[in-house]
This record gives C-alpha cells, structure tokens and sequence, in this order.
C-alpha cells in the first residue's frame, strides 16, 4: 500500500462533563477511533522508528466509523482542527482474534 494507511481497531463515544470555561458543568458529545498505523519512515542521528504505532484520534461524530468493521485497512480524511472527518475502507481486514 503506497498511501497512508489506518487499521481501525476500535471506536468509543458518549458525552464527558465540561470542566472549566463558560461551559463549565455542561455535558460535551464525544467520538473516538482508535487506529494502528505504520511508524514514521522519517530517520536522524537521534531518531529512528519501525513497525507500528497505535493511536486515538478524535472524530466529528460516530458516523465516521460505520461502515468500518474492526481490523479493516482504511484510508482517513481530517478537518482543518485534525478531527476525523471521513473514513473509507481500503477492501482488506486482518484478524484481531486469539
């Protein structure tokens, strides 16, 4: 796969209480995926990685998520503040049971 690439391994959503600010006390929706992706390529004199990293990313909402199933590839689409915008499925899964 030459493009950037996601695994998507899961997903969380439900709303938090605010707990500073003018909003103070008021609830906040929230969408979360969780991802693995391959480590950065980029390499210095202090600096190497490999294989993979995991990560959660912040989305717009739910509906990001579902149409993907659990180990499937997928390319992502981020917002202008780095939220999640859009998730399509590159048509490959892995297996994530035991």
């Amino acid at each position: 796969m030459g493009e950037k690439y996601y695994i998507f391994v899961g997903c969380a959503e439900g709303q938090f209480e605010i707990k500073d600010g003018s909003k103070k006390g008021e609830m906040q929706p929230f969408a979360n995926m969780y991802v693995i992706s391959p480590a950065s390529t980029y390499a210095s004199d202090d600096f190497h990685a490999e294989g993979f990293k995991a990560e959660k990313l912040k989305c717009l909402s739910p509906a990001v998520w579902k149409d993907l199933t659990v180990g499937e590839f997928c390319t992502l689409y981020f917002d202008d503040k780095g939220k999640v915008a859009l998730a399509t499925s590159l048509g490959n899964m892995i297996s994530l049971e035991p």
